[in-house]
């Protein structure tokens, strides 16, 4: 879902929040809309201003300062969001805040203006990484960084450099991220690659 004219901070929210209506009858994962507001302007002195779209486990909306907020039922990406405040790497996107709502995650993270799959070039060189790793049946970061250091495609591939840097950082993280190389959570940033929603 994506909205492609900026509606009020209420409306934006509450024309989104349906999305968590499937989950009701499980827990509280409806947040409250005040409470969202109140905490924006606390930290950031920002407010929704639309939808961007929805993904597997949430909605992101844009902030009024530029930033993005997401409202997610993934406790991973959370938790994995809440060690990148700390742990940042140039080639991941800024997480800046987390907190819980109810059963909902928000995080607040950088804005990221392009995708990869703007450029087929990059997108087929990023792609053909991904089909390596899982040709091979690898789950995990060490595994990953093996198999493309030692692959003879991917040796030559230009990126290379960049995502074995971005994997040597995640494998320092006190978690195993097991979607660590998506590709539709990819984009780029002043011509730089950027991973983002790492679970």
């Amino acid at each position: 879902m994506s909205y492609s004219v900026f509606l009020s901070p209420k409306l934006s929210i509450e024309l989104t929040l349906p999305y968590f209506k499937v989950f009701e009858d499980k827990g509280d994962y409806i947040p409250d809309f005040n409470k969202i507001k109140e905490k924006l302007l606390d930290y950031y002195d920002t407010i929704i201003i639309r939808a961007l779209g929805e993904g597997d486990s949430g909605i992101a909306y844009m902030l009024s300062n530029g930033d993005v907020l997401k409202l997610t039922t993934n406790s991973l990406e959370a938790r994995n969001a809440r060690w990148l405040i700390t742990n940042p790497h140039p080639n991941i996107a800024k997480y800046k805040r987390v907190w819980r709502e109810g059963d909902l995650f928000c995080i607040v993270m950088e804005f990221i203006p392009e995708f990869i799959s703007d450029y087929p070039e990059l997108q087929n060189q990023l792609t053909s990484m991904v089909d390596i790793i899982n040709k091979e049946n690898c789950f995990n970061i060490i595994c990953a960084i093996n198999i493309l250091k030692n692959d003879k495609i991917t040796k030559t591939n230009r990126y290379l450099p960049y995502v074995i840097k971005y994997l040597k950082h995640l494998s320092k993280a006190p978690f195993q991220p097991f979607d660590f190389l998506n590709i539709n959570n990819i984009g780029l940033k002043n011509g730089e690659l950027l991973f983002f929603d790492i679970t």
